[in-house]
């Protein structure tokens, strides 16, 4: 199925599914040592005292895809990476897309760029360009890795590239990316837009905070948790996998306190048992009813204490998107003009490097 290619993940019946988040602290310490050096906070719990205090306190419920519908006009559907080990990149990528779509909906000057975020770049970028092809043989990579990728490059959108092709997604593309890395001119273009900022998330209060800001939030641990949602919507904490999944939202359920939401990059995987229709507490005190978008699922906040301890979760933020793009559809890149400003180096029939102004 895969030649050589080591693919972790679970296997339920007849279903595989794969995962890919790799423990590897020695990552973070070389991530966060270099933001120390640089003058910024390593943990969210330090660098975002104002959004602690703004949200930690506070029960208001926030589902991520309400943005989707205000921005979209529909709720967006569930990736699946399918057979490859390629859940750090479709974390980060969902997540990077909640940034941007939470800042369309809360009115910051932002676009969608007409498709949605490509995490096969992030994949690729994050094990060779940052990884440096240290899990050569395998698939997986590590969330400090994917973090200082989308902070030091960035992201794009799907589309064509020049030879690279991520209009749709593919096993044999996502793979390739994440054994030889991202094209040079594809890189070029991420750069343009880069995650801001970006800081390790320690505290159960620190991700209820985060997720009342509408930052993005992927999460790297071992916590597994069951194949079907209960009669409540929630998947109770099951077994140990080496994944990355993303929070997107969180609210008060009448019984069960403070509770967050979940999504996977399985597709439809929960879907045949249904059990959608989540309670929940509003702001009023009244007990309100929601609808859980594919395969996502509900967990206690008390029970996302043991997958920060992991040490590979973080928060992200400040998204420099595609406001000042002349096209935000792809493949056009970024050129001089028609509202935007900066240079671009071609060499070769290639972008060698995109470099914005101001």
């Amino acid at each position: 199925m895969n030649g050589d290619v080591q693919v972790p993940g679970v296997k339920v019946g007849e279903q595989f599914h794969a995962t890919g988040w790799v423990p590897y602290p020695e990552a973070a310490e070389k991530f966060e040592a270099r933001l120390r050096a640089e003058g910024r906070a390593v943990t969210f719990e330090e660098a975002a005292p104002r959004i602690l205090a703004r949200f930690a306190g506070a029960d208001s419920p926030r589902f991520y895809w309400d943005s989707e519908r205000a921005v979209l006009g529909r709720v967006l559907a569930s990736w699946d990476q399918k057979q490859v080990g390629a859940c750090v990149g479709f974390g980060y990528g969902r997540a990077v897309q909640d940034v941007m779509l939470n800042e369309i909906a809360d009115g910051e000057p932002e676009k969608y760029p007409g498709t949605e975020v490509c995490p096969e770049v992030i994949y690729g970028g994050s094990r060779v360009e940052v990884g440096q092809g240290r899990l050569a043989g395998s698939d997986g990579s590590v969330g400090a890795w994917a973090s200082q990728w989308v902070k030091d490059w960035g992201v794009v959108a799907r589309g064509r590239y020049g030879a690279l092709d991520v209009r749709e997604y593919d096993e044999t593309t996502c793979r390739r990316l994440g054994d030889r890395g991202v094209p040079d001119d594809v890189e070029a273009l991420a750069r343009v837009h880069p995650i801001t900022e970006v800081a390790r998330l320690t505290t159960a209060d620190g991700l209820w905070a985060a997720l009342g800001a509408g930052k993005g939030v992927p999460v790297c641990s071992m916590q597994g948790f069951t194949m079907r949602r209960d009669a409540d919507g929630f998947c109770p904490r099951s077994g140990s996998w080496g994944h990355c999944m993303v929070y997107r939202g969180r609210f008060v359920h009448p019984t069960r306190g403070r509770c967050v939401l979940v999504q996977n990059s399985w597709g439809a995987y929960l879907e045949a048992a249904g059990n959608r229709t989540v309670r929940h507490t509003a702001d009023d005190g009244t007990t309100n009813t929601f609808e859980l978008p594919e395969g996502c699922f509900c967990v206690p906040l008390a029970v996302t204490q043991e997958a920060l301890n992991a040490g590979d979760t973080y928060v992200l933020a400040g998204l420099t998107g595609w406001a000042a793009d002349p096209d935000p559809l792809p493949p056009k890149p970024p050129t001089p003009g028609d509202g935007w400003s900066g240079t671009v180096v071609y060499a070769n029939g290639a972008i060698q490097s995109v470099t914005p102004r101001g």
